[in-house]
């Protein structure tokens, strides 16, 4: 009912031409400012610093306005990606100072490119500028609190949520920046007391380079990365639950477009695998269970083949740290009702129970079984989808 209710205000301001006069503000507020040394410097000062802070304001509510997908398409068929980009390349002041609102600019902006980011072709624009990704990275690390790092680590997230993006992340050595940030996690392990960022922050950064790690065509990333990305992996497990996502989440009124990123990690397919999709299902993995021996059957429940499957000696499911971090992020998210509906709206849910299929054949994920208590009148998956699911769990083949 609340978000018809926002939807109903939003389609007024947009067919009032609110969303126009917004737009051009912004393009006059984030534009180059006096020079200094043409005027009395105290008011070319003044005047600037109140054309940045009306600056902050209009990215203020076009990042509220931006929740849903249609309203997102809007701001970027309005406003175009390159101007949120200039509004976050300014260069903030060395120290604080309560008059300059480029701080709270930068901020702004990160928030509306995170919605930007989840956008079809995005990933690939942003992944291809050095500049935003470092400065990215550089917020991060160094924003003033710790909502502004976790709005930054989730842009780095979404860009890397697409092969070719991923790729060319990797390309430009970007993920090195992560990587070692992200060797945080194993020291905290045992002490997380160590860990210099919020749980939020290591989530998005662990999500990253899972994305690094599977998504691009074919593995890019040298044995010894591959090897310390499933360790911080491993790391970000053993430290955060799924419960402490999915509160900050609810805290911060996180809407996603999409769930399938989340997915495909859940189903990545055979950890290490080496070379071309093609040249992967060349060589068969093994794998312990069939998963014929479930089909028509709810999570939770057995079969007499499947008893005599265990019967005949056949192990669990083996799940890759990426494949865990996948499960991780269903766990919490099939919690909240707003995503049970979006995996409805993209058809997941068959994905979702062949998924919990898989998990209930592994001891060492029983914890990290996504609930779907929740949703309402689930059917046994397709055959189609069945099938999809186990070429990705098992081979690796891209099915969304």
């Amino acid at each position: 009912m609340e978000i018809q209710a926002n939807k109903s205000k939003q389609t007024f301001f947009v067919q009032e031409g609110g969303l126009d006069l917004l737009a051009t503000i912004y393009n006059f507020a984030s534009k180059k400012q006096y020079p200094l040394a043409t005027i009395c410097e105290h008011v070319a000062s003044y005047f600037n610093n109140k054309q940045t802070e009306l600056e902050m304001c209009c990215l203020s509510c076009l990042w509220v306005f931006s929740e849903i997908e249609e309203d997102r398409s809007l701001v970027l068929k309005k406003i175009g990606l390159e101007p949120f980009i200039h509004s976050l390349l300014k260069n903030t002041p060395d120290v604080d100072d309560d008059d300059d609102w480029t701080c709270d600019v930068v901020h702004a902006s990160s928030g509306c490119l995170a919605g930007c980011a989840e956008m079809p072709g995005i990933p690939q624009v942003l992944a291809e500028n050095h500049e935003v990704l470092t400065k990215l990275f550089w917020l991060t690390c160094n924003a003033p609190d710790d909502f502004q790092k976790e709005v930054a680590a989730n842009v780095l997230f979404c860009c890397s949520n697409h092969p070719k993006a991923a790729r060319k992340i990797i390309e430009n050595q970007r993920h090195c920046l992560v990587l070692e940030k992200a060797q945080e996690l194993e020291l905290a392990r045992e002490d997380r007391s160590a860990l210099s960022f919020t749980p939020g922050v290591a989530y998005f950064l662990s999500l990253f380079l899972a994305n690094i790690q599977t998504l691009p065509e074919e593995n890019l990333l040298p044995y010894d990365e591959m090897q310390q990305i499933n360790q911080i992996l491993e790391a970000f497990l053993h430290i955060v639950t799924p419960s402490e996502i999915g509160r900050l989440e609810a805290e911060h009124s996180y809407v996603w477009i999409s769930l399938i990123p989340f997915l495909q990690l859940a189903l990545a397919g055979p950890s290490g695998s080496f070379g071309t999709a093609n040249e992967r299902l060349k060589t068969r993995p093994h794998v312990s269970v069939d998963p014929r021996s479930e089909i028509g059957t709810k999570p939770g429940e057995k079969t007499c083949d499947a008893e005599i499957s265990n019967n005949r000696g056949i192990g669990p499911y083996n799940f890759s740290p990426v494949e865990k971090i996948g499960l991780f992020c269903l766990c919490h998210l099939a919690n909240a009702s707003e995503n049970r509906e979006l995996f409805k709206k993209e058809k997941l849910e068959d994905y979702l129970i062949c998924v919990c299929w898989f998990a209930q054949r592994c001891p060492e994920v029983v914890d990290l079984t996504p609930k779907l208590d929740g949703f309402e009148r689930l059917e046994p998956p397709r055959l189609e989808s069945i099938a999809k699911a186990y070429l990705s769990k098992c081979f690796g083949e891209k099915i969304m």
